[in-house]
């Protein structure tokens, strides 16, 4: 045979780390690295388009004609041969063998075996190493609460209420710690049969039946309640009845079979069947007794138990010859060779769908209802041993199997079973999953391809052609030919009796094959990891890598649209390409992350893109605005909106993670998404309010919950539903392997039944029965109640001492009673001392109760309900008095929440809070006031005389005050109008003939703000005026106001002087020189600047304080017009002073004339420029 390349001088060394691989694609990418805000966060950029027509010619797509290429290679399969593969390390011979097959066949009955028995069975084991007395239990019993009990050999009887086993023997008042029998009446009473007598248990304490009570025997082996009410017990010599009074026994002289009765059962026409330990069976009709033994058909003459199934028919269990059916007339037996577990068959019920459980020696079977067959559950199924004495049914549906030596296991139906290598799977890392035109199930593994067709694994390996053994995609094309894509190897063609490997020297890119894919027009796309698409037509592939369009070359899923168009999901994002061009969607576009595992598109046209950093949805509606994109806008860095493109789930709407590896839709309203911790329900929700999701996460199935998924793989079709809608889940668990799970199967969980197991008081134990008063003449302690719950509580029996110490401690607390089966005082009084209590409550759910979740309140005391949390208890600390309700409630694993739960109790008020103590404290405080009244004269006069120093003291400060007043006001206003304003309590307005008023202005203030800070705006202008505000004072000039970046003063007001022209244009010289030194520090700093112009007019003004409040010292008039005007006319660093100015300083200063210049409303007005002082 012809050698085989790898293709790839890379392959064996990538195949080395394949593990790791794994490792870090699906579980250590944690989630995050390049996730997008919340929609509305961030801008969102215009998708990515590239059109391959717009592509230079050295960016085309690769094209490799096959018929230029080396063939194919081709190793029929079956044919004991071989062939060679080139390596990094030289030839290596593969030896070519026949496909492995392990059959999956019931090897008594060649039948094949129900689907749920071919892997492990969803078993939950249970010893006494988790509190269950002892693990041999030849009884059991569910009770009316939903409580599971567990009789033991020698270890009493143990309770299961889901959270933990509470254990009853001998020392709680049981009269034998051997229970072999356990029945409840209707009125909820049990009944316990043991080797040493009866015990009846009310809940409260147990009521003991031995032979001296009138019973046949103390060996109680089995036991009913009739449709009249009365009892009946099966024991070692003979049958007893119990009307409530007295026993009434039947032994082998009224007509019973044989003298030790075995089992006992009413059936429906209300006859009582009894089966003995070597006479058969007896029927008994209330005056008669029939018998039938082996003689009549019956399997064996000892009959360990008897059922009635809804058809009529009783069923009796034998030793050693399996099971008998009678259908009135006549007997069938079924043994072993009819596929039965064992021959010995200690217990049989009816489940909820009709199917008969045995308990045997062997397993425990189930005789299906509609097929007839028997489906076995055993070690290999994962019973800790096959030895069964019992098997009941709790309110879930869940079967519990009591076994002769190794405890409990729970069976949680046929929803879940697992698949490893020990049952024929070809390796327990499961990456691909495939179902064939003919319903056989292929799954690629981490070491081979598997083929499942209910009755038995076909293993395909190297060894039989297969590329390579690592398997990451299975996919059947049109002609129901396999194309498997592997990690090193390639891809390879299956068609029934070879394969076909094709790898790089056949055109390939590369070896590594994530995904394969066949559109409508019969083309295979094949997406490798690192190199990019290939499009294989039969004569020639086509490369696609980043170079035409991809965002990146590993693209680990690809789906081909309604319209035909192909998606890819990559490491970069997800791509569709038209035919013409790769559009891109990612992060950019509000992708929750771009790691892309798995893409759908739904029935609706929706998409949803599984990632590494969460779920993503693409509707229709975003999908259509995206195809409406403009090519030349696409890709722009311009934001176009705010909100993403897509609606992503992750943790926060109550995923179990991040990771989602796979999307599984199932009819229109209901998505499985496969994550790095377990699978999860994705439930569509037509009752969102606006601005709500319309999809919300449900059930989640994984370790967390109790069941057996952990994560699940990456691979193509890792989460699969197959045509019987089974869905397929492929983990990373080698634990877990391949799981099967039956959605249809599931168990759903009843509503949960709340009990308060226990209260305590200051967080002690109290046994509430103690504190109860004694019945006349007797101890408390002697009370059958009193015994079983100090037992119950303290585990052993106290000393008068600590009873005598638990009594002082708890002293004063009242009650009405103590409840039954669970020791709670009813209608609960607390003193305040005691004011601290605890509740340990339990939702009954025998199944899974670790998946409740409780909440609670205590009303009264709490605003509002707690979070929801597992924790099962509730502790409230220095209540104050008054009446309390504690609220309880609790959600099932299914998420339905169970009716509340109320208790309510009442706390008394402390001595100091009761009545007579008001009483005294109000003679208390009339006596007080009196004395009080009279202390206070005495002190009035005291006072009186402290007053007149404190007056003083006042006066000065007074005085104080004032002088900081007027100097306030001297900073206000100019001195002689504050004196004038402090004389009259007024000013008067002033008509001063000539001053010279000046005005400054900072040039593009309004656009030099925009790029100060306000910080940096405020400072600037503070420091320039703060500047002014020195040079105003120091040339006597009063400063008016600044209104913004204005500044105002002016010069021989308020007293009239003859300088105030040269004062006021002296003061402008020298802010003309302040700012000329403030510019050159900016500049030389690197930052911003103002520029300044200085207005000057001299003439007449009216001056006065305007205002009440914040008064102010100001002037009108034409002259602060013009001054404005000279300003706003000026040039930036000049001062500008008008003719008016210009005739008081002539000779004083350099002045420029500018000529007459048009002033907004003023006309033209001469102007001038000051140069600078003329020096004497």
């Amino acid at each position: 045979m012809s050698n085989v390349n790898t293709a790839s001088r890379f392959s064996v060394v990538m195949f080395s780390v394949f593990a790791a691989l794994i490792l870090f694609s699906s579980c250590s990418q944690n989630n995050t690295p390049d996730n997008k805000p919340e929609a509305g966060t961030d801008s969102i950029l215009m998708p990515r388009i590239i059109l391959l027509a717009g592509l230079p010619d050295s960016s085309a797509p690769r094209v490799i004609l096959t018929d230029t290429m080396p063939e194919p290679v081709n190793i029929p399969i079956g044919k004991n041969s071989s062939y060679t593969v080139s390596t990094t390390s030289g030839q290596k011979k593969i030896d070519i063998t026949p496909p492995q097959v392990h059959s999956l066949m019931d090897s008594v009955l060649h039948l094949p075996l129900a689907p749920e028995v071919h892997g492990s069975a969803f078993l939950t084991n249970y010893n006494s190493d988790n509190g269950l007395a002892l693990d041999a239990l030849p009884s059991a019993l569910l009770d009316q609460s939903g409580n599971l009990w567990f009789g033991t050999y020698g270890g009493g009887v143990s309770r299961y209420d889901g959270k933990s086993f509470t254990t009853f023997t001998t020392s709680n008042g049981l009269v034998n710690n051997t229970v072999v029998s356990i029945a409840q009446e209707r009125s909820g009473i049990i009944w316990f049969g043991t080797s040493g007598g009866l015990s009846r248990y009310d809940g409260k304490s147990f009521t003991s039946f031995t032979k001296k009570q009138g019973l046949a025997d103390n060996m109680v082996l089995s036991m009913l309640q009739d449709k009249s009410g009365n009892m009946w017990f099966a024991t070692g010599k003979g049958v007893s009845r119990y009307d409530g009074k007295s026993f009434t026994n039947y032994t082998t002289e009224q007509g019973l079979a044989y003298a030790v009765a075995y089992c006992i059962k009413e059936d429906k026409a209300g006859n009582i069947w009894i089966g003995t330990y070597g006479g058969g069976v007896s029927r008994f009709d209330g005056k008669h007794f029939k018998n039938y033994t082996s003689n009549d058909g019956l399997a064996n003459n000892i009959i360990f138990s008897i059922h009635q199934d809804r058809s009529g028919k009783i069923w009796f269990g034998s030793y050693g010859n399996g099971v008998s059916l009678f259908d009135g007339k006549s007997f069938t037996n079924f043994t072993t060779r009819d596929g039965l577990a064992g021959n010995e068959v200690y217990q049989m019920i009816e489940d909820k769908e009709g199917n008969l459980w045995l308990a045997t020696n062997g397993g425990v079977s189930r005789r299906n209802k509609d097929a007839g067959t028997f489906t076995n559950f055993t070690g290999k199924q994962g019973l800790p041993m096959n030895h069964v004495l019992t098997v009941t049914e709790d309110r879930s549906g869940n079967l519990w199997f009591g076994t002769y030596g190794s405890g409990i296991s729970c069976y949680n139906g046929r929803s879940f079973t697992t698949i490893s290598s020990n049952n024929g799977l070809v390796n327990n890392q499961v990456l691909s999953i495939n179902e064939d035109e003919s319903g056989n199930i292929w799954f690629g593994t981490f070491h081979g391809l598997s083929r499942y067709d209910g009755k038995s694994f076909t293993n395909f390996t190297v060894g039989q052609g297969l590329a390579n053994n690592s398997v990451l995609c299975v996919h059947e094309d049109k002609k129901g030919k396999f194309w498997i894509g592997t990690y090193g190897g390639g891809v390879s063609c299956y068609d029934g009796n070879s394969f076909t490997n094709i790898s790089v020297p056949q055109g390939l890119p590369f070896t590594v094959v994530y995904s394969i894919l066949e559109d409508k027009s019969g083309n295979f796309w094949f997406g490798t990891g690192g190199y990019g698409v290939a499009r294989y037509d039969g004569k020639t592939f086509t490369h696609f890598t980043t170079r035409q369009g991809l965002p990146n070359n590993t693209v680990r899923c690809m789906r081909e649209d309604k319209q035909g168009n192909i998606w890819f999901g990559t490491e970069g994002g997800v791509c569709r390409y038209d035919g013409k061009s790769f559009l891109t969607l990612s992060t950019d576009q509000g992708l929750v992350n771009n790691t892309v595992y798995n893409i759908i598109e739904d029935s609706g046209g929706n998409f949803w893109i599984g990632t590494s950093g969460g779920l993503s949805e693409l509707t229709k509606k975003q999908l259509d605005e995206i195809n409406a994109i403009k090519t030349e806008a696409a890709g722009t860095k311009n934001a176009v909106r705010t909100e993403p493109f897509f609606e992503n789930f992750t943790t926060k709407d109550g995923l179990p993670d991040n990771n989602v590896t796979q999307i599984l839709p199932v009819g229109e309203n209901k998505l499985y998404l496969g994550t790095n911790l377990g699978v999860c329900e994705l439930l569509y929700d037509s009752k969102a309010n606006a601005g709500e999701k319309n999809w919300m996460a449900g059930r989640i199935f994984n370790s967390v919950n109790g069941y057996p998924v952990k994560d699940v793989n990456f691979g193509l079709n890792g989460l699969f539903r197959d045509r019987h809608g089974i869905i397929w889940i492929a983990t990373g668990s080698d634990k877990t392997a391949l799981v099967r799970f039956d959605p249809a199967a599931l168990n759903e969980s009843p509503k949960p039944v709340l009990v308060i197991n226990k209260i305590k008081i200051n967080n002690e134990d109290v046994c509430w029965n103690d504190l109860l008063p004694a019945p006349a003449g007797m101890d408390s302690t002697r009370t059958a109640e009193t015994t079983a719950e100090l037992v119950g509580t303290f585990g052993k029996q106290l000393s008068a001492a600590e009873r005598e110490a638990m009594k002082k401690k708890f002293k004063g607390i009242g009650m009405d009673g103590v409840a039954p089966w669970y020791p709670v005082p009813q209608n609960l009084v607390l003193p305040y001392k005691n004011n601290n209590i605890s509740f340990d409550f339990n939702a009954v759910e025998t199944g899974r109760n670790f998946a409740v979740m409780y909440q609670y309140m205590l009303e009264g005391y709490d605003r509002d309900w707690s979070p929801p949390s597992a924790r099962a208890t509730a502790s409230f600390g220095n209540i104050y008095e008054g009446a309390y309700t504690f609220k309880l409630r609790a959600k099932n694993p299914d998420g339905v929440w169970g009716e509340p739960l109320n208790y309510s109790f009442t706390v008394l008020p402390p001595w100091w809070r009761t009545w007579w103590m008001y009483t005294l404290d109000l003679l208390l405080v009339i006596s007080l006031i009196g004395g009080y009244i009279k202390w206070r004269e005495r002190k009035l006069k005291k006072e009186k005389m402290a007053l007149q120093e404190k007056v003083n003291i006042a006066t000065k400060e007074i005085r104080e005050e004032k002088e900081k007043s007027d100097n306030l006001l001297l900073n206000i206003l100019p001195s002689e109008v504050a004196e004038e304003l402090k004389e009259k309590g007024s000013a008067e307005a002033r008509l001063i003939n000539e001053v010279t008023v000046l005005f400054t202005d900072f040039k593009g203030f309004t656009q030099l703000s925009e790029k100060l800070s306000p910080k940096e705006l405020v400072a600037e202008i503070h420091e320039c005026f703060s500047a002014f505000d020195v040079i105003m004072k120091k040339h006597g000039i009063e400063k008016i106001k600044t209104i913004g970046d204005a500044y105002m003063a002016a010069g021989g007001l308020p007293v009239p002087n003859k300088t105030h022209a040269a004062d006021v244009i002296s003061a402008a010289l020298e802010i003309q020189a302040y700012m000329e030194k403030h510019r050159a520090e900016k500049e030389a700093a690197g930052q911003l600047f103002f520029e300044i112009r200085i207005g000057i007019h001299s003439g007449p003004v009216v001056a006065g304080i305007v205002g009440v409040k914040k008064f102010a010292y100001d002037i009108w008039g034409d002259t602060v017009n013009i001054a404005s005007r000279m300003e706003s006319s000026g040039e930036p660093g000049k001062i500008n002073i008008s003719g008016s100015t210009c005739e008081l300083v002539k000779g004083a200063f350099h002045l420029t004339y500018r000529g007459k210049i048009e002033a907004k409303n003023k006309g033209r007005i001469d102007m001038y420029f000051v140069d600078g002082k003329i020096k004497n």
